[in-house]
């Protein structure tokens, strides 16, 4: 329902209130708000993507931090307040400049490649 009435509904409603009202310009004010409802809607649809995934990330360094806070960590300098984005932050940045190294397996012993498609190839993160 939210598209029709953003990209349908409105604009169509304001060609018809621009026609009645006998404007010369009523296809420039038509486009206008159909340009205003576009852009409106993809602000819309941004922020509610941003905020779903804002939850989901604090969500899950919640949970991690639940499983591997340690009881010196309680006496640190940090307000507890201000230890989830700081977390997260640490989090992402340990993920974007860990390597990674390519190890490959074969599987039960001999020369033969274990699967039709080619070598199995196994990643890890490196930590």
């Amino acid at each position: 329902w939210m598209c029709f009435v953003m990209f349908i509904f409105i604009p169509m409603l304001t060609v018809a209130a621009t026609l009645l009202a006998g404007l010369a310009d009523w296809w420039e004010k038509s486009l206008i708000v159909l340009v205003l409802c576009v852009f409106a809607f993809m602000v819309l649809f941004a922020a509610a993507v941003l905020v779903s995934e804002l939850l989901a990330c604090n969500e899950l360094v919640r949970i991690y931090l639940e499983q591997s806070e340690r009881p010196h960590e309680d006496s640190t300098h940090i307000p507890k307040w201000l230890r989830l984005p700081l977390r997260a932050i640490l989090i992402s940045q340990t993920l974007f400049h860990s390597g990674e190294k390519m190890e490959r397996y074969l599987v039960d012993g001999g020369d033969e490649i274990p699967s039709a498609s080619g070598e199995q190839a196994y990643r890890r993160k490196l930590r």
